[in-house]
């Protein structure tokens, strides 16, 4: 900026910013600046011994909670915070179960990463859910779901909303804030503007996070005081095995005019 070099280090010391600088003295002036960002482990950055210590107490104590397999599932749930991902629908699907709501919706990015197939420990689910994000119940128009899965539907910025206990049909040809075509509940109505509907959400979402700013006008909201991550840590213990794959929940209007699953 104006000559002078900007260096960003990443977040929570994934990486380390450099600078070298060339000193004039005879001029009394810095004469060259070099910036760079190196990520870890940065070759001769060594680890501060008390830190480190404290660091390996912490993860022995833990060891025995985090490493305690819940279950197991035999796909991967895959999460990609910008589209609607088997992971997202997994986790809608729990929600709306465990609060016993019709539909579920959360933000793509309360979700931190996917679930490899195979064993599900709790400190998988810590990683998924790290947050102490709680589900949240409330009843919303049809307007209002429509206006919710209108903004987070392919949002560039905030991600994808992630939903269950609906089916949706979008033509992407159309303009972003128009993309919806039909929305319908699992019982093949469509979705009723004036009627309300039970909603389970995440305390974020409900208080108007990523700018949600319609959760803010949901009726009878209810903090279960349930954490999210309990949830699924629940449902894996119940379920065991895990088979989920995405059922085509959201649809594509393609060029010739049919639908095509898009996830």
């Amino acid at each position: 900026v104006n000559g002078i070099p900007v260096i960003q280090a990443g977040n929570n010391g994934r990486a380390v910013s450099r600078a070298t600088l060339l000193y004039s003295r005879s001029g009394d002036r810095v004469s060259l600046s070099v910036a760079a960002v190196e990520t870890v482990p940065y070759p001769g950055l060594e680890a501060d011994p008390v830190v480190a210590g404290i660091v390996a107490a912490s993860q022995a104590a833990v060891a025995q909670v985090k490493n305690l397999v819940l279950g197991k599932t035999v796909h991967e749930l895959s999460h990609d915070r910008y589209r609607l991902s088997p992971l997202g629908q997994w986790a809608g699907d729990v929600m709306r179960e465990a609060a016993l709501a019709q539909i579920a919706l959360l933000n793509g990015g309360g979700l931190r990463t996917s679930i490899p197939a195979g064993p599900v420990t709790a400190g998988t689910l810590y990683e998924v859910m790290p947050f102490d994000n709680t589900l949240v119940t409330m009843d919303l128009t049809g307007a209002q779901i429509y206006a919710i899965l209108n903004y987070g539907l392919d949002n560039k910025k905030i991600g994808s909303v992630q939903f269950s206990g609906l089916r949706v049909v979008v033509d992407p040809s159309r303009p972003a804030d128009g993309r919806i075509v039909s929305v319908h509940t699992l019982d093949g109505e469509p979705l009723d503007p004036e009627r309300l509907y039970r909603v389970v959400t995440n305390d974020f979402l409900a208080a108007g996070g990523d700018e949600y700013s319609t959760f803010k006008e949901g009726k009878n909201v209810t903090d279960t005081f349930i954490t999210v991550r309990d949830a699924f840590m629940n449902a894996v213990r119940r379920i065991r095995v895990i088979d989920f794959q995405p059922d085509g929940r959201l649809s594509e209007i393609g060029d010739a005019g049919g639908l095509r699953k898009a996830s």
